[in-house]
């Protein structure tokens, strides 16, 4: 504009970092309720966030987001990380687990005191131990405060000496959703935690996810609406089955008497909710966190 600026938000809350211009979009919602909700979608822990030391008066909700991921972390360290077998390959003095007999024949044979072995080590620096550590290192990026700032460096800086940080992508996340089972199924809400603190991205309705161009965070909360109704129906209608995003690909069709060249309707169409009573649609719901009066 010519005398200022003008921005239009629509269904995001979080900030931006224009240039020196820090952009903080509110949401509707008082902050302590909406993270009450999140901690219901996610399956969190439920903590008393006003119980802590923190000056909660000029803090964002981003921080909110953080102070929990810190506590869940914090959980798991103090009941002992997830332990998984790594495979690993050295010169031991002792043989230990099976010969490296590939390795042994590249070097011509036994020629030193220390045998090639591969054997499997028990650690904690697994794909999940590695997200997790690395969400707090998205923590400190994303943080307003530098009192939780420095909180997050000294944690980051303890774990990080037996479980290395990678880069938080899409890949890793889904590989480490499919190595959940009975004894790390406690891990998925946290991972989903880091998962929305990581993708700040803006997603579309194919799954997608396009980098955002700027740094900061933003929660789509016409999403986050969608995810909470549909968990909301998934456990108020046990004999129904709530599918969100469902892809219809017959909603659309041509008219018979109108359609010479036997065209067939490809477009599919991804309703919010969909909820189906013995295998047939029982109602077909649009969500969305903001609706015109």
């Amino acid at each position: 504009m010519k005398d200022g600026l003008y921005l239009k938000t629509r269904h995001y809350i979080g900030f931006l970092q224009l240039g020196d211009i820090k952009l903080i979009i509110r949401p509707k919602i008082e902050k302590f309720d909406l993270m009450q909700l999140i901690v219901y979608v996610l399956n969190l822990q439920k903590i008393d966030l006003k119980n802590t030391s923190y000056n909660f008066d000029n803090m964002g909700f981003i921080d909110l987001l953080i102070i929990q991921l810190e506590r869940e972390i914090r959980k798991f360290w103090r009941k002992g990380f997830l332990k998984s077998y790594e495979l690993k390959g050295k010169n031991l003095s002792t043989i230990r687990g099976k010969l490296d007999i590939r390795n042994i024949v590249s070097q011509g044979g036994i020629r030193s005191a220390q045998i090639p072995c591969n054997y499997y080590d028990r650690s904690n620096n697994n794909l999940i131990n590695q997200i997790l550590v690395s969400g707090l290192k998205l923590g400190i990026q994303l943080t307003t405060l530098q009192e939780i700032r420095i909180n997050l460096i000294q944690l980051y800086k303890t774990l990080k000496m037996s479980i290395d940080p990678i880069n938080l992508n899409l890949k890793n996340f889904k590989k480490a959703n499919r190595m959940l089972n009975r004894l790390s199924r406690a891990y998925e809400p946290i991972l989903n935690l880091v998962f929305l603190l990581w993708s700040r991205n803006v997603p579309n309705i194919y799954g997608k996810y396009e980098e955002l161009p700027l740094p900061g965070f933003l929660l789509d909360m016409n999403k986050f609406f969608e995810d909470l109704l549909s968990k909301f129906l998934q456990e108020s209608l046990p004999d129904y089955e709530v599918q969100p995003q469902y892809s219809f690909s017959d909603m659309i069709s041509y008219n018979p008497k109108y359609n010479p060249k036997k065209r067939q309707m490809k477009r599919r169409i991804f309703p919010d909710i969909v909820i189906f009573k013995d295998s047939k649609s029982f109602a077909v719901l649009d969500a969305k966190y903001l609706v015109p009066l």
